[in-house]
This record gives structure tokens, sequence and C-alpha cells, in this order.
């Protein structure tokens, strides 16, 4: 008897041992790495918003009735360039469309140089700006602007230059049945301003893009590695704007810059092209083209 129990309590130690050394071999259950989530660091980057067509911005004219000319002013035949007339006074022709008889005139004024606008047998005054330290000289077309089967003339003033700034003014004008002219100008505030609106700056990554509509650039290497805190800046179309005449028509080109809300600081990044419609004295924008440098 004592020998059975010997035996039996070997056999229940050697099963004993047999199992812890089992469950020291075993090894453990390898775990598989938890599923990336939107949250993780890699995907913390802002996404870039769904891109949409733009629709087309418009704004109405800004209408000025052509004054007579005060006095009978004699109008010089040869045209000059504007530092000579700025050196010599008077009365200059600094533009003129011959096919058309058309011409735009400079009168010297002691506050300000009005444009005298002579269309065939047509003549008025407008108090438009044209006079720059860059002496760009105007340009004039003639041709259905509107589609109603009577030729505007379209007259694009260089108006605004300096540091950051370039700017033009397009003015449609129209001969009425007396004779008398009226001008309608392209209103660059508010339409300027309503595309500042629709413009969008994303950071995703390292990249920086500007977004307009269904179109957009990388702006990346025009900050040129810069850090700075986007909650302070804002997309702008900023203060550069010019005018080309194509054969469909006209067209406008405009810069976007990246501008200091809190301080005067800009840096341009990009480009707007779009055309330029004109419609029962409103202008129209379509056709939005956003380019990078």
């Amino acid at each position: 008897m004592k020998r059975f129990l010997t035996l039996t309590l070997s056999l229940v130690l050697a099963l004993s041992l047999s199992a812890c050394k089992a469950k020291e071999e075993t090894p453990p259950p390898v775990q598989s790495a938890p599923a990336a989530s939107e949250g993780t660091t890699e995907q913390k980057a802002e996404k870039i918003p769904e891109l949409t067509e733009l629709s087309p911005v418009s704004s109405s004219a800004e209408k000025a009735e052509g004054r007579a000319p005060v006095e009978n002013y004699k109008l010089p035949e040869e045209a000059v360039d504007m530092i000579e007339w700025i050196d010599e006074g008077g009365v200059a022709l600094l533009a003129e469309l011959e096919e058309a008889d058309v011409a735009f005139y400079a009168i010297e004024g002691k506050e300000f140089s009005p444009a005298l606008i002579r269309w065939g047998e047509s003549m008025a005054e407008f108090d438009w700006a044209y006079i720059t330290p860059r002496a760009v000289l105007p340009r004039l077309w003639c041709f259905d602007f509107d589609g109603d089967g009577e030729e505007e003339l379209v007259v694009d003033c260089y108006m605004a230059s300096g540091t950051g700034v370039s700017m033009s003014d397009l003015h449609v004008v129209e001969k009425n049945g007396d004779g008398t002219l009226t001008a309608h100008t392209f209103p660059r505030k508010p339409l300027m301003s309503e595309l500042s609106g629709y413009l969008c700056l994303v950071k995703a990554g390292n990249a920086t893009y500007a977004n307009l509509g269904s179109e957009k650039v990388d702006i990346t290497k025009e900050l040129k590695g810069m850090e700075l805190d986007f909650k302070d800046y804002d997309l702008t179309t900023g203060a550069v704007l010019g005018f080309e005449k194509t054969e469909q028509g006209m067209t406008c080109r405009m810069a976007v810059r990246l501008e200091g809300k809190k301080e005067i600081s800009y840096w341009y990044v990009a480009d707007i092209t779009a055309d330029v419609l004109y419609e029962d004295g409103e202008f129209i924008l379509d056709g939005f083209h956003l380019e990078g440098y």
C-alpha cells in the first residue's frame, strides 16, 4: 500500500512538471497592429474641399454721361506719348482708331485732366483716370460687345501702378440717338471683392493650395517655406487687374495674393483669368481659370 501511494505521488508530480514546462514553452499569441483611423497623425492634414464649378458673377456697370467739351479745343492730328504731353501740357492725342473714326485726347487741367473722346461727330469729356508714372497709353477697340447689332467703343485705361499694384479700368462707350456718349465702366471693386469670397486656402500635408471653384493650384513654392499661421491670412484678388481683346470678346486677368489680416503683408501666389461679358449695362465674369506661377 505504501509502495502504491509512493508511485501515485511520483506520477502526479511528473505530470505537473511536464504541464508547467509545456506552458512555459508555448509562445504568446501574435497581436496584429491596430488599423489606422482618420484621427491618426498621418491623416490630420485638412482635406481639400470638393471642387465644384464656379457660377458666373456679375455687377451693374458704373454709368457716366459724357459732358460736352467746356471749350472749343484745337484738336491735334499727330499722336504723342504721354511723357511728352505731361511735359508740354495742353491738349494731346494719345490714341486713335482710324477705321472707326475714334480718338482719345488728354486735356490738361488744374486739379484733374479729363479724357476727351471723339467718335465721329460726337465728342464728350469723361473723368477717367489714365495717368500713371509708367505712362501707359490708352487702348481702343470698336466692336459689338453686347450682341445688340450696334458697335460699342471699348476703352482700356491703365490707371494705377506701384509696388504690388497694376490696375486698369475698362470703359464701354455707347453712342446715343442724339449723338451724346454714355460710358459704362467695369465695376472692379464689387466684382473683385466677390471673387475674393470664393477663394479658399487649404493646407494638406506639406503642401498649400489655392482653390477657386473647380480648380486648385499648389502654391507651396510661392511661400518659400515660410512658417505662417494661416488663420491670420486670407486669399484675395489683390491689386492687379488687366484686360485683353480676343477674337471672342474681352478677357481679364487678376492676381491672387495671400494677405495678412493683422498686418500689411502679402505674397502674390496665382492668377485668375476670366471672360468679360457685357449686356444691358451689366458686366459678367465667366469661364474662370486659376493659374499657378
